[in-house]
């Protein structure tokens, strides 16, 4: 619509989605621009002259860059709009041309200019940082849970774009991606800010593959602070043409993230593992020493581009040595470090969350307390009626816990109803290494047979996922558990959930969920259209980097109670909350988080700054438009609950 309104004579768009083609229509209609634009439906690469398009065309615009600019795949794009769509002319000698000029040639032959593409070139910018949220994400920090030895466990967090494994034949992104800006406890750069790569767009050789993409290269960056290694960050600066430019670097206010590649998953790192083993058990504290640089040390980076993504790898350290006034490599190939038993380590890719879950030791010790105090309140119980005193433990956790080996390990047998998929693969190792064979199971796959089947004396789950909603289906689970364990005592840990609100405006979270204004499209009509598909409940939210005002005190919307009799009750509930606003201004949502009572008298709350070290985030329930409050005043929220899903309004 832009290019049309600019004056463009022939305008085409493509758009593969079912959903977004039809509201593409719609847009257009609105804004009265059908007839100025043509609509196809395709993806660009499958566009063909003169079948979809009668000629080539003298200026391409595409936005597929993610965060680490290559995975969308517009080197693709590009080379297929150079061949197939685009005006082109004789092709320029590389002998003379920079891989950052713009190009601004006529094709004298037909005399109409060669075409252009928007954005006009790229370039990428790294650097290597300490942040400790990265490092509790990317690697298992101790070698013992509450007792529990995982002391021979490399692990390493990925994400769903991250591949499985180094050795698996998978093209997967090798990063993850953060807003270093609003990290808890935030970073610190540890080199100076390096550009690697220049890519310009419009060098219709871009078709053929330049000298730079699918080779390594290395790169030594300067120390400029202590610090120690966690990540390597990439951003970029988007050049869309000779006058425009924006950046996404750390502290951007754009769309895109910042790309980060974990050292844990580097080569280097399996020089430092096994450095840092000590009687066939890793050094935690070793393997910081080795990451620890300082200024005048150097860190080298491997770079390797390929047309689906830029990967960045720890490829050496080089230590300062004053007296001989040089640097020397900290971990040479020769090294006696590496007589090390690193064949007895076991090496596993897990969720990045789930790892940080793995390294929050206040969630391992309350949890550990709460299991052993009913454990011991059970074994009382049946000692006083004679019965058996197994007790069996149901645990409901998902993905890599430890939480039910915890309990095993106090003695009681426990049955893992969702086992990762590689549960004999890491689970078999951390139970021969605490040797509690024959104490843990897992289930048939089937939750109604299992709960059947198994006698259970205890039922543990967490209630609440990492981004800070509830578990799908995780109440009806337990009401039916609790169905088939009514003839005998029975305990869920946790035995009580409190769920709390708290009211606040926020420009920035709106701006997540839905197309505040016309405006923001430079005066186009999209926001009603856009806005028909908003995010009305907004999962993830870390509240204390938000930027955000409180309207009122955190206050408590609902209690629910896993042993209760009446378990029925449980599944649907509503409340009626009045609500004393202590600041005017404009409410945005609700952001709530949960209080798990394990027990009497161990807590665990999901609400912001809870402690340092939590792996849970916050979520909000934010309003289509926001309601004027006034200090000192009253207002009414209706909470309700249904299928494990809560629901947030104001009443008028």
């Amino acid at each position: 619509m832009l290019a049309a309104k600019a004056g463009a004579e022939n305008v085409y768009a493509c758009e593969m989605s079912d959903v977004m083609y039809d509201m593409s229509k719609q847009v257009l209609l609105d804004n009265h621009m059908d007839k100025n634009v043509k609509l196809i439906k395709a993806k660009s690469t499958n566009l063909m002259i003169p079948e979809d398009i009668p000629n080539r065309v003298s200026l391409m615009i595409t936005e597929t860059l993610d965060s680490g600019v290559l995975g969308e795949g517009i080197i693709k794009f590009v080379q297929h709009a150079w061949r197939d769509l685009l005006n082109t002319t004789a092709a320029r000698s590389c002998d003379n041309i920079n891989s950052n000029q713009s190009s601004n040639y006529t094709d004298d032959q037909h005399n109409h200019p060669v075409g252009k593409v928007i954005p006009a070139g790229v370039t990428i910018y790294i650097s290597v940082i300490e942040c400790e949220y990265i490092r509790r994400e990317s690697r298992l920090l101790y070698n013992n849970i509450e007792g529990l030895d995982v002391s021979k466990l490399r692990l390493i967090g990925n994400s769903e774009n991250m591949a499985v494994n180094r050795i698996d034949d998978y093209t997967a992104e090798p990063y993850t991606t953060e807003r270093l800006a609003s990290l808890p406890g935030g970073f610190k750069y540890l080199t100076d800010v390096c550009s690697i790569l220049n890519l310009d767009f419009n060098y219709p050789q871009i078709l053929h593959p330049p000298l730079y993409l699918n080779n390594k290269f290395k790169l030594k960056l300067d120390c400029i602070q202590t610090g120690r290694i966690d990540a390597i960050a990439l951003w970029f600066n988007l050049q869309l043409d000779d006058r425009v430019a924006f950046t996404t670097s750390p502290g951007s206010d754009l769309s895109w993230e910042q790309a980060i590649y974990p050292v844990n998953s580097s080569p280097l790192m399996d020089k430092i593992y096994t450095a840092s083993i000590i009687d066939g058990n890793i050094n935690q504290t070793e393997i910081d020493k080795l990451l620890t640089v300082q200024p005048q040390d150097f860190i080298e980076i491997s770079i390797e581009c390929t047309k689906k993504f830029v990967n960045l790898e720890l490829e050496n350290i080089y230590t300062y040595d004053r007296q001989l006034n040089c640097n020397t490599i900290r971990l040479p190939p020769d090294s006696t470090f590496f007589d090390g038993a690193a064949s007895e380590l076991f090496e596993h890719y897990i969720d990045r969350r789930e790892l940080c879950r793995l390294n929050d030791r206040i969630y391992h010790s309350r949890f550990t307390f709460a299991i052993k105090n009913v454990i011991q309140d059970i074994r009382l119980l049946k000692q006083s009626h004679g019965d058996d005193a197994t007790i069996k433990v149901i645990d409901l956790t998902q993905g890599v816990s430890v939480i039910g080996i915890l309990a095993a390990q106090q003695g009681s047998e426990v049955m893992m109803v969702n086992p990762p998929n590689d549960f004999e693969e890491i689970y078999g190792r951390i139970i021969e290494y605490n040797d509690i064979k024959g104490k843990i199971s897992s289930g048939c796959g089937n939750f109604e047979q299992d709960i059947q089947q198994y006698k259970w004396d205890i039922l543990i789950s967490e209630i609440v996922e990492p981004s800070g909603i509830l578990k799908e289906q995780i109440f009806e689970d337990i009401h039916l558990a609790r169905q088939f364990g009514t003839s005998r005592k029975t305990f869920v840990i946790p035995n009580q959930v409190t769920v709390y609100g708290l009211c606040i405006s926020s420009l920035a979270l709106r701006s997540k969920c839905l197309v505040l204004d016309d405006n923001n499209t430079l005066g186009f009509h999209i926001r009603e259209f856009m806005n028909e598909y908003r995010v009305i409940t907004h999962i993830d939210i870390d509240l204390a980097n938000i930027p955000h005002e409180r309207l009122s005190s955190p206050f408590k919307m609902l209690t629910i109670d896993f042993n209760q009799e009446d378990t029925i009750s449980m599944l649907l509930q509503k409340s009626v909350v009045p609500v004393n606003i202590t600041k005017t201004g404009n409410l945005t949502a609700v952001v709530y988080w949960f209080v798990l009572h394990l027990d009497d008298i161990h807590k665990l709350s999901t609400g912001p700054s809870a402690y340092e070290t939590s792996f849970w985030h916050q979520a909000a329930v934010v309003f289509k438009n926001e309601t004027k409050v006034v200090c000192d005043r009253n207002i009414t929220l209706s909470c309700s609950l249904s299928i494990s899903t809560l629901d947030i309004s104001i009443v008028e």
